[in-house]
């Protein structure tokens, strides 16, 4: 139950509605003027209760007045939905309906909207409106606020208006407004302006001032911005730094090299001139010089269709992917944080500026960039940015292969690597799709306590952040669903799993680009991620033989993650291959011959044994068995001896 004094204040707005009731109908029943019209404007929403004493205000002038002499314009908004970009009428319909339950029936619809209004639309809002199709008219957001007047007339809402009234007057001549809009949307120039005032925190309170510069700006051709300074924190010594704190000055592109000639000696790289940009080195770095721009429509879901210049540091931030991106510094205005990303970077937030479905359609690599930056970084997604990323992951078939690889690469390099492939497996997905199986696979087996994909998850988090070992941790059981086989015993099993990862993630980094360098190294990793390690000189020699001395250490580390992923009763073997690490270093150490190169022998000299052909090499290679195995030192007189030894056997091979 309200209190006494809320409910005195009920009844001081019933009565204020009251009196604001009689004043519009006043209002249009004024004989004060000659006017032909009296036009009366009530804001808000259709059915806010604070509304309600005008709109029955309107419907009784209709009455007083006659229908004939009065047209009701009512203004509704079409919803486009974010993710399909279709748009829906039923809100109008709706607010339609509300306003004739009051007794109130539009005669016009001028229906907002960002984008164009279909012709079959515009036919279903009149049939169920009970409106003319021709009343029905589209109101598109503007570039500049004084265009909506050019943009209603060429809808036809003046001539409709007037012959609603039945006012006989010549077409509307627009030539002078047109014009200014031409030199609103045109202004080549650009100036600061400082207002100094005492209330600069409401701009409201000096809104004719900002608005009688804004057009002395039109007339000259210049865009006006202006510099707030409160009074009360200037002084003599400040005055001219706080006059001009805050100004930025925009250099066309095609002003750069003229701007750059006095860097003698610089090369000047014309880079991308379509999107404003030029690459200067200085001092042999690059240095990237970009034109502030506004983008226009993504059909491609990967770049901009157009590229609109501009002398708006604001437009240029609001297009940016991320609020963290979207920051600006200048020496003398400071940091120029239209978005909040400080504090996003200060608090670790990944965040989309504006609305973030919006920002992937028009671009779907950002969809990893924010997964990157998330692993990199060690940053949290903001919630509706990743609610956002999952809608949208179907985006990412429409970026190219090597795009992908990159982002990916750097994902799985992050310190947060896990936690994003936990969250977005779904959209990591979408370019590998040969994950999936692996999400939520149980593997009914006591070395493994979880399912595939999250051991997957916990070798990435337990690997080196380099990128062959991360891909291989990444890829290296992507064969275990399709091998998969239950015993009787209940015990899973994946008998060939190994080769089939292989064979896959051959596969997938072929279709993402990936050098063959890399590929080859990563799919070998994988190949012998399963083989049993003694940590004993004789097999780690022979290892480093069939491998190289790199890749066994990267085969360690993968055996010493993948048992980081197991269950308990594995972490016994990670000493194993702990210690057979230790082991290479020793043989490593002691010059341990592993290769044909390292043999105190050579071709020449089982040449001069008498030995031709392919025997010289089946000598070599069985030299270098028999030093591995310890059966020979890595001499040169004991390898002549056993070469001469076995002459005839080499002789026969």
């Amino acid at each position: 139950m309200a209190t006494k004094k809320k409910e005195t204040e009920e009844i001081k707005d019933i009565e204020q509605n009251q009196s604001d009731k009689k004043t519009v109908k006043k209002t249009a029943k004024s004989k004060k003027t000659d006017a032909d019209v009296v036009i009366t404007e009530i804001g808000g929403t259709i059915g806010d209760i604070e509304s309600q004493p005008f709109l029955e205000a309107i419907r009784q002038v209709a009455v007083e007045k006659g229908r004939e002499n009065v047209v009701y314009i009512h203004v509704p908004l079409i919803v486009q939905i974010p993710g399909s970009g279709e748009l829906k009428s039923k809100p109008t319909q709706h607010s339609v309906k509300e306003l004739l339950s009051l007794g109130i029936q539009p005669d016009v619809l001028v229906c907002r909207s960002d984008v164009p209004i279909p012709e079959d639309m515009r036919k279903k809002i009149a049939l169920f409106c009970n409106i003319s199709e021709d009343c029905v008219i589209q109101n598109t957001t503007a570039d500049t606020l004084y265009e909506v007047p050019l943009l209603l007339q060429k809808e036809g809402l003046d001539e409709i208006v007037c012959r609603k009234l039945g006012l006989d007057r010549p077409a509307a001549d627009m030539t002078h407004w047109a014009a200014m809009v031409s030199d609103i949307k045109n202004a080549s120039r650009e100036v600061t302006i400082a207002l100094v005032g005492k209330y600069v925190q409401l701009h409201d309170a000096y809104l004719s001032v900002e608005e009688s510069l804004f057009h002395a700006g039109t007339a000259c051709g210049a865009v006006v911005h202006i510099r707030w300074v409160d009074s009360e924190t200037v002084t003599a010594e400040n005055a001219a730094e706080a006059a001009y704190a805050g100004t930025v000055e925009v250099y066309p592109v095609r002003d750069v090299p003229q701007l750059l000639a006095h860097l003698s000696g610089e090369r000047l790289i014309e880079t991308g001139l379509r999107h404003g940009t030029v690459t200067v080195l200085l001092d042999g770095l690059p240095l990237e010089i970009t034109t502030y721009r506004v983008d226009g429509g993504y059909s491609d879901h990967r770049r901009p269709d157009s590229v609109t210049f501009t002398r708006s540091l604001r437009a240029d931030l609001l297009r940016r992917d991320f609020t963290m991106n979207a920051l600006a510094y200048n020496p003398r205005a400071g940091l120029v944080d239209v978005c909040g990303g400080a504090e996003d970077l200060a608090r670790g937030v990944v965040r989309c500026v504006g609305e973030p479905e919006r920002r992937f359609r028009e671009d779907g690599l950002r969809i990893l960039r924010a997964l990157r930056f998330a692993s990199v970084l060690g940053f949290t997604i903001e919630p509706e940015t990743a609610a956002a990323i999952h809608r949208c992951a179907e985006l990412l078939r429409y970026l190219a292969a090597e795009r992908v690889l990159s982002e990916l690469t750097k994902l799985l390099c992050g310190q947060n690597a896990g936690a994003v492939l936990r969250e977005f497996s779904d959209v990591l997905a979408v370019p590998i799709p040969e994950l999936r199986p692996m999400f939520g696979f149980a593997q009914h087996n006591p070395h493994h306590d979880r399912d595939v994909w999250q051991h997957t998850v916990a070798v990435v988090e337990h690997i080196p952040p380099e990128p062959v070992l991360r891909w291989a941790a990444l890829l290296h059981d992507v064969g275990k669903p399709p091998c998969f086989s239950l015993a009787d015993d209940g015990v899973g099993h994946f008998y060939g799993h190994a080769a089939k990862s292989t064979e896959l993630a051959d596969a997938i980094l072929t279709r993402l680009r990936m050098d063959t360098a890399g590929r080859t190294r990563i799919t070998q990793l994988i190949r012998y991620h399963d083989l049993p390690i003694a940590p004993e000189p004789k097999p780690i020699r022979r290892l480093m033989h069939k491998l190289g001395v790199e890749p066994v250490r990267q085969l360690f580390a993968l055996h010493i993650a993948d048992t980081c992923g197991q269950s308990a009763i594995c972490a016994g073997r990670v000493q194993t291959y702990q210690e057979a690490g230790r082991v290479l270093d020793a043989l490593l150490a002691a010059d341990a011959c592993f290769s044909l190169r390292d043999l105190a022998v050579n071709g020449s000299d089982l040449l001069a044994l008498g030995l031709r052909g392919r025997a010289v090499g089946a000598a070599l290679q069985a030299c270098l068995d028999a030093v591995m195995d310890e059966r020979v030192a890595n001499e040169r007189a004991a390898l002549l001896a056993y070469a001469a030894e076995n002459l005839h056997r080499f002789a026969n091979s």
